[in-house]
């Protein structure tokens, strides 16, 4: 899987704040400390994450929210050391 660099600084972001599994955070707040420019591929690498099985996606009636995956935590770290 080829991880680009606003998916690698999205998932270390989420790690380093323990977003996982039922601790989750509003998906447009994922963009908060990204330059300005930047929140639209932001966004991308949200739908890619979710599409590769990373995260969780959860619908709320306050947003919709994502989580990091408990499960592939091991490849989640393997994936970030590279």
């Amino acid at each position: 899987m080829i991880v680009d660099r606003h998916e690698k600084a999205l998932l270390k972001k989420m790690l380093r704040k323990r977003y996982i599994g039922n601790k989750q955070m509003l998906e447009e707040n994922a963009a908060k400390g990204f330059p300005v420019g930047e929140a639209k591929e932001v966004r991308r690498a949200v739908k890619g994450l979710i599409r590769d099985g990373f995260l969780l996606y959860k619908k709320k009636k306050e947003g919709a929210r994502i989580s990091l995956d408990p499960t592939k935590l091991k490849e989640l770290k393997k994936l970030l050391l590279e």
